[in-house]
């Protein structure tokens, strides 16, 4: 036959072409004769093109509706207002579905906008972006992955760059340290958080940097606020004096320890029972003396 393609509608020919099916029909080879006679059927009502029978045979849709597949090569259905949840949007109006753990998605299959009950935690870069990734909860006190931090409402975001794991956003807000910035220098007030530091010049014994001492490993504390450097939090344990603190009270000129004080005007900055040995060094008067 020239015109093979016979096309039914409601089971009734009513048109016959040279080669393929027309627009808004499909080929149904299971009615096709062992000759050269092909039947081509109507689409469903919301298919432009099919390539099956119903409403789940569409390539392209009606109205502007959107078409939702598995791939970009798998008939699908059609839907108008936009995508159904579980799918995200291509530029074509198309729909496809989202990836394992995403309950809703967005410009990809696993740019997670919602998250399925079996990994409820959205871990996001911030709160400002809207997609991320969906993970279950580390354990039963720890909702977030590693590097992240609860914020509200099944939302975990990244922590700053400095902190490997933290408490908020800022780079005060460290709970543990990553290998580029080792010492974790805690708050004052605190015992666990804190800002996250290099080696403080990388050369000398002294690692935490200055207004700070190390207490254990990779862990600072800080000083007196007169001391610049020191041995521990006591205020006569200093190993260098602040600027507004500039005077050094020793009590011997061969220990390194001091305690550090504004100039006392009346003892040419040192305070009393103590001498001026050189420049801001203030050493302890011998006993005998007044």
């Amino acid at each position: 036959s020239k015109f093979p393609y016979s096309h039914f509608e409601d089971n009734a020919l009513i048109d016959c072409e040279a080669s393929e099916c027309l627009d808004g029909y499909y080929q149904d080879t299971a009615e096709d004769t062992e000759g050269e006679l092909k039947t081509c059927k109507s689409c469903d009502s919301s298919c432009e093109l099919c390539s099956l029978e119903g409403s789940k045979g569409c390539l392209s849709c009606r109205n502007e509706a959107f078409l939702h597949r598995v791939d970009s090569t798998s008939p699908g259905y059609c839907r108008s207002g936009g995508c159904e949840d579980g799918f995200f949007q291509t530029s074509q109006s198309e729909c496809f579905p989202c990836e394992g753990p995403c309950a809703a998605c967005q410009d990809s299959a696993s740019k997670c906008l919602k998250c399925i009950a079996d990994a409820p935690y959205l871990h996001r870069d911030s709160a400002d972006q809207e997609i991320g990734l969906c993970h279950p909860a580390v354990s039963d006190e720890q909702e977030c992955q590693e590097g992240y931090y609860f914020s509200s409402e099944d939302a975990c975001l990244k922590c700053n760059s400095g902190c490997e794991t933290c408490t908020g956003p800022s780079n005060s807000e460290c709970l543990s340290c990553r290998q580029d910035k080792p010492f974790l220098h805690l708050n004052p007030g605190s015992s666990i958080i804190g800002q996250c530091f290099e080696d403080s010049d990388g050369e000398s014994d002294y690692d935490c940097q200055d207004g700070f001492y190390l207490e254990g490993v990779e862990r600072c504390v800080s000083c007196d606020q007169t001391c610049r450097r020191c041995k521990d939090s006591q205020e006569e344990n200093c190993l260098a004096c602040v600027e507004e603190f500039p005077f050094s009270h020793k009590v011997s000129e061969n220990t390194q320890l001091k305690s550090c004080k504004k100039a006392n005007s009346a003892n040419s900055g040192c305070h009393e029972k103590y001498f001026l040995q050189s420049d801001y060094d203030c050493i302890l008067c011998d006993s005998t003396c007044k």
